[in-house]
């Protein structure tokens, strides 16, 4: 017997995002390791200066049916991050108001310093479940 979600639990559990206002953070996993246990107390790497966290709304849009597996996946801009100094090379999804990061994800290329970017477009963030 295998076990994962069904095309279906992974609909169902995505949905549940919808609505939901969530903090994109970008921070440096190669240095953080982030474990499924962790809260955003545990990032360290977040860069400093500038905005490189974003807050969004989860939209019914942001999900889709992609390769037979429910992703989340949405496009940001982070315009503020000139200011902002450090590495980074994933994002966390986190639950906007509390430490509950509910996914993370590797970016598709580390950005060594940060700080030279003016903006950061689009960052795509997405998740597949399995």
């Amino acid at each position: 017997m295998t076990e994962g979600l069904s095309n279906y639990g992974e609909e169902t559990l995505l949905n549940a995002l919808v609505g939901l206002d969530v903090d994109l953070i970008l921070y440096d996993d190669s240095t953080d390791a982030l474990t499924d246990s962790d809260g955003t107390g545990a990032i360290t790497t977040e860069p400093s200066g500038g905005t490189t966290t974003q807050t969004i709304t989860v939209q019914s849009g942001d999900l889709s049916l992609t390769n037979d597996d429910w992703t989340f996946a949405r496009s940001v801009v982070f315009s503020d991050v000139s200011a902002a100094s450090g590495r980074v090379d994933a994002v966390a999804v986190a639950e906007n108001g509390t430490s509950n990061i509910l996914f993370r994800g590797l970016l598709d290329s580390a950005i060594t310093d940060i700080g030279p970017v003016d903006k950061i477009d689009p960052l795509d963030v997405s998740l597949p479940l399995d």
